[in-house]
C-alpha cells in the first residue's frame, strides 16, 4: 500500500504484508524505517488499524500487474519475480536504513532506461550508474540490481509494475504545450502519476476521488489544488501547458491505474 494523510503536513507511507508492521518514507532520505501499529495484514477487506486525519491510501494485490520482493543481504545480483512479463516500473525502498528511494521505469529515458534512476524522494530527473540496475533490463523472469548499497543492502523491498490491458498503464507521452493533449490508456483510469523526465518536476498524483486536488510523492505536504488532468473514458487529457505534465517538448512518464 501506499498511504498519506492527504489534509496535513505528513511523511508518505509504503508498505506491504511481506514486511510486516515496517513501513518507509518515500518522500525523505533521513526517516529511518520503522514499524507501526497502523499497519496490520490480517484482514481479507483492508490493512489499516488506529488511522486519524483524511487519508488517502491506494492499494494493489499481488497478482497481474504487481509484484513485491524482498532482497535480504543477497546483495547485487539478479532476482526471480512473478510478474509473468517484463516488469515497467519498479520501486525500491529500504527497510532497514536512510536512504534514497529509487524507481527505475522502461520510458525513464529514450534509449537505455534501466541505466538510469530517479528518486521519488526529489524532483530530479534522475542518473545513469551500473550501481542501479547494473545496466541490465529486466526479464519475464527476473530482475537485475548493482552494487548501490540503496539498492542492495540488507532489507531491501522491491515493488514491481507492468502494464495489463484495462487495468494498469506504465508508459510515457510528449508535451505539448496546450490544452488537449489526450493520453490513450485504453481504460478509464481512478490514479495516475505522472513524472517529468527530461527536466527536473514534481511526482504528482491525482486520483478519481480527491478531484483536481494533488499530492507530490517527493513531498509531505498536504494536497493542493491543481486542475492540470481531466480523467476520461479512454486515459486522461493533459488541460494545461503547465511544465509539470505539459511543457512543449518535454517528456513526461506516467502510472495509470483503474
Amino acid at each position: 500500500i501506499l498511504h498519506k494523510q492527504r489534509s496535513a503536513t505528513d511523511n508518505w507511507e509504503a508498505a506491504t504484508r511481506k514486511s510486516g508492521t515496517y513501513r518507509w518514507f518515500p518522500n525523505i532520505t533521513s526517516g529511518l524505517p520503522s514499524t507501526t501499529s497502523g499497519f496490520q495484514w490480517d484482514s481479507s477487506t483492508g490493512f489499516g488499524e488506529g488511522l486519524s486525519g483524511s487519508n488517502s491510501i491506494w492499494g494493489w494485490k499481488r497478482s497481474r500487474g504487481f509484484d513485491v520482493q524482498f532482497n535480504r543481504s543477497e546483495g547485487a545480483g539478479t532476482y526471480p519475480h512473478n510478474l509473468g512479463q517484463v516488469p515497467e516500473m519498479i520501486w525500491v525502498g529500504s527497510l532497514q536504513r536512510n536512504d534514497w528511494h529509487g524507481v527505475g521505469h522502461h520510458k525513464l529515458r529514450t534509449a537505455d532506461p534501466w541505466n538510469y534512476i530517479a528518486y521519488m524522494n526529489n524532483d530530479s530527473h534522475g542518473n545513469s550508474g551500473s550501481g542501479y540496475w547494473n545496466n541490465t533490463a529486466p526479464t519475464t523472469t527476473h530482475f537485475t540490481v548493482g552494487n548501490n548499497e540503496a539498492q542492495s543492502w540488507n532489507g531491501i523491498m522491491f515493488m514491481l509494475w507492468c502494464s495489463v490491458p484495462g487495468i494498469c498503464k506504465i508508459d510515457a507521452y510528449d508535451g505539448d504545450g496546450g490544452t488537449s493533449n489526450a493520453v490513450d490508456c485504453g481504460f478509464q483510469p481512478r490514479y495516475v502519476m505522472i513524472k517529468r523526465v527530461d527536466s527536473s518536476g514534481d511526482w504528482k498524483i491525482w486520483d478519481w476521488s480527491r478531484g483536481t486536488n494533488v499530492l507530490r510523492l517527493n513531498l509531505n505536504n498536504a494536497q493542493v489544488n491543481d486542475n492540470l488532468v481531466s480523467f476520461t473514458s479512454t486515459g486522461f487529457t493533459l488541460i494545461s501547458p503547465d511544465g509539470t505534465v505539459n511543457a512543449s517538448g518535454g517528456r513526461y512518464i506516467y502510472h495509470a491505474q483503474a
